[in-house]
C-alpha cells in the first residue's frame, strides 16, 4: 500500500475519472457549437474507458522529476525531491477539488438556477418560462399541390427534435394549428404564454429543398435570427437536426449527449423512401383528423412503397404494424389488409432495426394485451422509457390499466400524463374523452360528463368520441340529452350510430316499436359491412322484439349474441349472459352470471345502468338483485376513493383549470 501511494496511483485514478466526467459534461456544449457526428458522445465514451487503464499504467511506472520523466523502479525515483503533486501533474487535491467544484456548478447552475428571475418574463401578469416554444406550420412555397405534406413533415420533424429537449418547453400541433393560414396576433401569442416561435417556408423542386426559417420573439416580434437553406434533399436529415440545434442555442438550453445522438441520427439513408414516408405521415395525420378509410389505404401504401426503397427503415415498419391495427371507426367502414400476426412480425422487425424507437412497442404491447398481460406491461413501460416526451405510450396504457386491471386511478394518472405531453388535436380529444370514461367507471358523472364534453369540444363531428355521451347519458336516465345526441350523429352519418342511439331512446322509454325501426336498420347495415363487434348489442333489439310479443325473432337474436360471446368472448360477457337470462325468464342463470360480474371490473357506469337496463326489468325490484347492486356501488365506491386520493395529493388535476391545455 506504501508503494501504491508513492507511485500516485490513487491520486491519478481519481484525477482521470474527474476529467473524463467534466469532458462526458462539456460535449453538448460543443455539439451545440459545433454539428459533431452523431458517434461522437460513444468514441468519446470508448476513449476514456480505454485509457483508463493506460493511465494507471503510465502512473505506476513513471514520474516527472528534474531530469524530465523517469521510472519508478530507478534510481531518479528515488532520489527524486519533487512533492507527490509534482511528480504526477495535474493529480493535487487542489487540482481535483477544482475539477470537481466545475462539475458540481455546470450540473446545478442550468438546473436550479438558470430557470431564476432573469429566465421569465411577465406578459399580461402571466409569468412564462422564457425557454418555451411554439412551431407554427410552415408555409409551402410555389405552386405544387402536394407540397403541403412536406412542409407538414417538416414542421413535425423539427418539433419532434425540439420536444426531446428536456429543459425546453414546446407547444403541441394543437395550439398552432389554426395559424396555417393567417399568422398569430400578439394577443393569440399571449394566450399560448410563450416567448419564441418558429416560423417558415419549404419549397422541394425535384431532388432540391428551399426552406426559410426564422425564430422570433413572441414579446417583441423581433426576428433573432433567420436561415435560408438551399440543400440536397439528401441532407433534409442534417438541416432539420441543425435547426434544432439552433433554437436550442439561442434559448439557451442544453442537448444531452443523448438526445443530440437521436436528433443526429439519420432514420435511413435512402431520400426517396424518407420522401414516401413522409406522405405515409400526411395521410395518417389525415385519417386521424378526418377518419377517412382511403386516408389509411394511402398511408399503407406508402409505407410499402418506402419499406420497398429501403428495407432496414425501421419507422416504415413501425407504423405500417401501427396501420394493420386500427379498428374501424364506424360500421361502415372495413379493411381489408388487417392481420394481427403481421403487426406481431413488423413490430418486431422495427424494434430490431431500431430498438429505441417508442412506437412500435407500444403496438405491440396492444397486441399482447388479450393474450399475455407480463409482456403487454413489459412493452408498455419500454415504449415509455423510449419516448417519455410522447402522447402515446400513456394513452395506450392508461387504457390498459382501466381496461384490463381494472385500476382506474393507475388510468387516469397517464392519461393525464399524455395530455401533458403536447397530443396532436384528435389524440387531444380522445384522451378527454377517455378521461371522461374513466370517471364514468367510478359513478363521478359530473366529471364524466364535463371531460366528454371538452372532448366533443375539441373533435365535434367525430361519433366514435360520442359513445361515452351516450353510455353517460343512458346510465343517468339523461334521455333527451340522448335524444339530441342520436339526431346529432344522424346528422353527421345517416346510416351510423345514430340509428343505435335513436334506438336505444326509444327503448329506455319503453317505444318498442319506434325502437325496433333503428335497431333494425342499424343491424342490417352492421351485418352487411361485416362489423361484427356491434352486433353484440342485438340482445337490446331482442328486448324490444320480445315486448311487442315477437318472440320467435327475439330469441334469434338473443342466441345470435350468446354465440358471439361463446365464440369470441367479450369485456363484459358474464354481466351479458345474465340480462339475455333475465330477459327470457331464466332467473337462477341471470343470478349466477350476475354475480359473476360483480365480482369482476365493474365498467362503463354498470353499478347504476343495472337498475335502469330494461334487461333485467323482470328482476330488478327483488332482494337479491338489489344485493347485487350494492355489491357493485360499494366496489365502485371503493375506485371513486383511490381517484379521490391521487386528486387530493395532486397527482392527478381536479379540473382541466389545473393544466396548461393549449
Amino acid at each position: 500500500m506504501a508503494e501504491v501511494h508513492r507511485r500516485g496511483i490513487i491520486q491519478a485514478g481519481a484525477t482521470y475519472l474527474v476529467l473524463s466526467l467534466l469532458l462526458i459534461l462539456l460535449l453538448p456544449y460543443a455539439n451545440s457549437l459545433v454539428n459533431l457526428p452523431v458517434w461522437s458522445s460513444t468514441a468519446l465514451l470508448g476513449i476514456l474507458i480505454s485509457g483508463f487503464p493506460v493511465a494507471l499504467y503510465m502512473a505506476w511506472n513513471y514520474e516527472r522529476s528534474p531530469e524530465g520523466f523517469v521510472k519508478t523502479t530507478s534510481q531518479q525515483s528515488w532520489q527524486n525531491p519533487y512533492k507527490a503533486g509534482q511528480r504526477k501533474p495535474l493529480t493535487s487535491n487542489f487540482i481535483i477539488a477544482g475539477m470537481a467544484l466545475i462539475i458540481v456548478v455546470m450540473y446545478v447552475y442550468p438546473r436550479y438556477f438558470s430557470n431564476s428571475a432573469e429566465d421569465t418574463v411577465t406578459n399580461a401578469g402571466v409569468t412564462i418560462n422564457n425557454k418555451s416554444i411554439a412551431v407554427l406550420p410552415f408555409k409551402t412555397i410555389g405552386s405544387d399541390p402536394e407540397g403541403e405534406y412536406f412542409a407538414e413533415g417538416v414542421q413535425e420533424e423539427i418539433l419532434n427534435h425540439l420536444s426531446r429537449i428536456e429543459d425546453l418547453h414546446v407547444k403541441s400541433r394543437t395550439s398552432v394549428e389554426k395559424f396555417k393560414d393567417l399568422p398569430p396576433t400578439r394577443e393569440e401569442l399571449s394566450e399560448l404564454q410563450l416567448t419564441h416561435y418558429l416560423e417558415g417556408s419549404t419549397r422541394k423542386e425535384g431532388n432540391r429543398i428551399l426552406l426559410t426559417v426564422q425564430l422570433i420573439d413572441a414579446n417583441t416580434n423581433d426576428h433573432l435570427w433567420t436561415e435560408n437553406y438551399d440543400r440536397n434533399y439528401e441532407n433534409i436529415w442534417d438541416t432539420q437536426s441543425e435547426i434544432a440545434k439552433k433554437v436550442a442555442e439561442a434559448l439557451r438550453v442544453t442537448i444531452s449527449p443523448e438526445v443530440a445522438r437521436v436528433i443526429d441520427k439519420k432514420p435511413t439513408d435512402n431520400p426517396q423512401a424518407w420522401d414516401d414516408y413522409l406522405k405515409a405521415m400526411y395521410y395518417w395525420r389525415r385519417y386521424n383528423s378526418l377518419r377517412k378509410p382511403d386516408a389509411l389505404e394511402n398511408m399503407v401504401r406508402f409505407l410499402k412503397a418506402s419499406i420497398g426503397k429501403d428495407p432496414n427503415f425501421a419507422l416504415g415498419y413501425s407504423y405500417l404494424a401501427l396501420a394493420y391495427q386500427q379498428v374501424p371507426p364506424d360500421p361502415e367502414i372495413v379493411f381489408n389488409f388487417i392481420n394481427p400476426d403481421s403487426v406481431l412480425i413488423l413490430c418486431n422487425r422495427a424494434i430490431e432495426l431500431d430498438p429505441i424507437l417508442s412506437d412500435p412497442y407500444v403496438t405491440r404491447a396492444q397486441y399482447f394485451t388479450a393474450i399475455d398481460t407480463v409482456a403487454a406491461i413489459r412493452d408498455f413501460k419500454q415504449a415509455i422509457s423510449n419516448g417519455a416526451h410522447l402522447p402515446r405510450p400513456y394513452w395506450r396504457f392508461g387504457q390498459f390499466q382501466n381496461f384490463q386491471n381494472w385500476d382506474v386511478a393507475a388510468a387516469l394518472k397517464l392519461a393525464f400524463q399524455g395530455l401533458q405531453r403536447q397530443p396532436e388535436p384528435w389524440l387531444l380529444a380522445q384522451l378527454l374523452s377517455d378521461i371522461g370514461w374513466y370517471y364514468l367507471s367510478v359513478a363521478d358523472y359530473q366529471k364524466a360528463e364535463y371531460y366528454l364534453g371538452k372532448a366533443l369540444a375539441y373533435d365535434p363531428d367525430n361519433i366514435g368520441l360520442m359513445a361515452g355521451n351516450g353510455q353517460l347519458y343512458k346510465v343517468t336516465g339523461q334521455y333527451d340529452k340522448l335524444h339530441r345526441l342520436a339526431q346529432r350523429i344522424m346528422e353527421i352519418s345517416p346510416l351510423n350510430r345514430g340509428l343505435y342511439e335513436m334506438g336505444m331512446y326509444h327503448l329506455m322509454i319503453k317505444e318498442y316499436e319506434e325502437s325496433i325501426q333503428y335497431f333494425d336498420q342499424y343491424f342490417t347495415r352492421a351485418s352487411e359491412t361485416a362489423a361484427h363487434g356491434v352486433m353484440y348489442n342485438n340482445h337490446m333489439y331482442g328486448y324490444a322484439l320480445l315486448k311487442i310479443g315477437k318472440q320467435t325473432e327475439a330469441n334469434e337474436k338473443f342466441e345470435l349474441v350468446l354465440n358471439l360471446i361463446r365464440d369470441q368472448g367479450h369485456p363484459t360477457e358474464d354481466y351479458e349472459y345474465a340480462k339475455i337470462y333475465s330477459a327470457r325468464g331464466m332467473v337462477d342463470s341471470a343470478y349466477y352470471h350476475l354475480e359473476k360480474a360483480v365480482a369482476g371490473p365493474i365498467h362503463w357506469g354498470m353499478s347504476d345502468f343495472m337498475e335502469r337496463d330494461p334487461l333485467f326489468e323482470n328482476i330488478k325490484d327483488e332482494p337479491e338483485f338489489q344485493r347485487l347492486v350494492g355489491i357493485a356501488r360499494d366496489k365502485v365506491r371503493l375506485k371513486r376513493e383511490e381517484v379521490r386520493k391521487l386528486e387530493e395529493s395532486g397527482v392527478i388535476p381536479k379540473s382541466l383549470d389545473e393544466l396548461e391545455l393549449y
